[in-house]
């Protein structure tokens, strides 16, 4: 939980508007263009723990 906390304060100290508590200890930033236009996701994992992809996708 240190390191959502961490990243959340990171994101807040640059502007970035963010959202907190996402299945319990996620965090979801968001960083909006200045007109519509396609979006991109980063899915990232952060508890450092071996885990294996499940969707079938790299």
């Amino acid at each position: 939980m240190r390191t959502a906390a961490l990243v959340a304060q990171t994101l807040g100290n640059l502007g970035i508007e963010h959202q907190t508590g996402v299945g319990r200890t996620g965090i979801v930033g968001h960083i909006r263009g200045r007109k519509a236009a396609p979006m991109l996701l980063i899915r990232a994992d952060m508890d450092a723990l071996p885990m294996q992809e499940q969707t079938g996708l790299p």
